[in-house]
């Protein structure tokens, strides 16, 4: 199992945070490698979500997880998903953190192939340097759209 961690201090209100990352439907628009994505049934733990990536590849994935205002997972339904795994879940979270929020993304994925040393080379080539610059963009438009949302709510 290999798992990617990322996380970012954002000066707002963990309130403001958690309305940003747990907009299931709105997540395509700040995630730079997805084109979409669709809640099709449900709500909080037992949510179905259809997505489609950039490339044209579409998977299923369900909610297995769901603490309001904390945190939720995802797991991805590999069997029609186009990357090559056979188990991928992110888990997303906020918490607070002095006056702001720290939030946290986290996947956890296994290879289809199971063969240590050509997966171990497949994440440090591959998966690894793409989960990084895909995460790390979707922590940037986060941010700011977390940013411009508290300054909307101190304003009103």
């Amino acid at each position: 199992m290999y798992t990617i961690k990322f996380t970012r201090y954002i000066d707002v209100p963990t309130s403001v945070a958690w309305h940003i990352i747990s907009d299931l439907e709105q997540y395509a628009d700040y995630a730079p490698n997805l084109s979409w994505a669709k809640v099709i049934e449900g709500d909080g733990e037992g949510l179905v979500r259809h997505c489609a990536d950039t490339r044209g590849g579409e998977w299923t994935e369900s909610c297995v997880l769901w603490d309001e205002c904390r945190q939720y997972a995802i797991q991805v339904d590999t069997s029609d998903y186009p990357y090559p795994f056979s188990f991928m879940q992110g888990t997303w979270g906020v918490e607070p953190v002095g006056n702001g929020s720290q939030v946290t993304m986290q996947f956890d994925f296994q290879f289809r192939l199971n063969i240590p040393l050509v997966t171990w080379v497949m994440y440090r080539t591959t998966m690894q340097p793409a989960f990084t610059r895909i995460g790390e963009k979707l922590l940037d438009n986060w941010e700011s759209a977390m940013l411009e949302q508290s300054k909307s709510v101190a304003v009103a």
